[in-house]
């Protein structure tokens, strides 16, 4: 009758544990509306330049860096660092960038 309870205690440490660790992970990774992580963009800067263009977001620069394509985009008044895998054309990454980046 123990294990059941110590299981039930146990996997409510891990889910409470993960929570904990993705809530810090970074304040600044975001789940951004029109581009999200695992969104689909484009393979090519100029595939995923006109899909964020037509998704309202001002590109401002653009660098190839560790093999992905990073786009520094502003929108409403705000500012993100986007991450493409141009090996798949999908977000790895979104980040809001802040006064002191």
């Amino acid at each position: 009758m123990k294990k059941p309870v110590i299981l039930g205690a146990l996997a409510a440490a891990v889910i409470a544990a993960a929570g904990f660790a993705q809530a810090n992970n970074s304040d600044k990774h975001v789940n951004l509306e029109g581009a999200a992580v695992g969104s689909y963009l484009g393979k090519t800067e100029t595939e995923a330049r006109s899909a964020l263009e037509a998704k309202g977001f001002v590109i401002t620069e653009i660098e190839l860096e560790d093999g992905e394509l990073e786009f520094e985009v502003k929108k409403d008044a705000k500012a993100y660092e986007i991450e493409v895998d141009p090996k798949t054309g999908n977000i790895s990454e979104v980040e809001l960038e802040d006064d002191n980046d």
